[in-house]
């Protein structure tokens, strides 16, 4: 492998680490129990774009917090 490559395995599995989206599974699935699977996906995404555009924004500007 490359060094790119190596750093790239490293930082998804970093992330992979921070989000655990397979921790989040049950949770989720229990909070919207009662929801349609419209509805599920629509709170999927909206949560999934949520958590892409606060990592996206620390890691552009974390170094800016001291």
């Amino acid at each position: 492998m490359t060094e790119r490559a190596i750093e790239l395995v490293l930082i998804f599995t970093s992330i992979l680490f921070i989000v655990d989206p397979f921790a989040v599974i049950p949770t989720f699935l229990a909070m919207t129990a009662r929801d349609s699977p419209e509805q599920r996906r629509v709170l999927a995404r909206r949560g999934a774009w949520t958590c892409a555009i606060t990592l996206i924004a620390f890691a552009l500007g974390g170094s800016m917090i001291s």
